[in-house]
């Protein structure tokens, strides 16, 4: 009688192919990894993006619901806002003692916000103030010059403030940033924000 002994041990070629096989799954498990690892950065930034850029809108909203189609003057990145504030004792109506700025500084990529006194700029009694581009401009260097400019978003590659009518205004912005080597996240947005009407104020 003949007795089969099973062999113990691998022979070489069979190493080779275990060996083959680890280093493919490993390669796989580090791939995977590394695209899920990719995958939740770009989310993460995508929606940083998309947070961050909705509320500088809700910021530019909640000072445009206060003012009038008077009290808002604009180029297309510069926004200005001047607030009624109730009436004088004549009878005619006042204004805030500022005046509200957002403007876009491509070179930093940031929108920014900042205010100056209402008797900056010429006015008639019972009015907003007078703006026209070259005084918006100035503002906003005196802001600057003042360090009292604040940062309401980053990361932004267009703003662009469009006066549609008497009573609408559309603000659009783009941001993006990178989330990882070769891949850039994106967003864009447009409002178009109803002003009141001069006597509604």
């Amino acid at each position: 009688m003949r007795v089969c002994r099973g062999r113990s041990g691998f022979t070489l070629a069979e190493l080779a192919v275990y060996m083959g096989l680890a280093v493919v799954i490993l390669a796989t498990t580090v791939t995977m990894h590394k695209l899920g690892k990719q995958f939740a950065q770009a989310s993460t930034v995508q929606n940083d993006l998309t947070v961050s850029t909705a509320l500088s809108f809700q910021k530019i909203q909640r000072v445009l619901i206060e003012s009038d189609e008077t009290g808002v003057q604009s180029t297309t990145q510069i926004l200005a806002v001047h607030r009624p504030d109730g009436a004088n004792s004549e009878g005619e109506k006042s204004w805030s003692l500022e005046v509200d700025f957002f403007w876009y500084d491509p070179e930093t990529r940031r929108l920014l916000t900042g205010r100056l006194p209402a008797a900056s700029f010429p006015s008639e009694p019972g009015e907003a103030v007078s703006l026209d581009q070259a005084l918006m401009t100035n503002a906003v260097n005196q802001i600057v010059s003042q360090s009292k400019d604040r940062p309401i978003v980053t990361d932004v590659d267009h703003f662009e403030v469009k006066r549609m009518n008497a009573r609408a205004i559309t603000v659009t912005m783009k941001a993006s940033r990178e989330a990882y080597p070769g891949k850039r996240m994106a967003t864009e947005r447009q409002e178009t924000f109803l002003l009141l009407g001069k006597g509604d104020t």
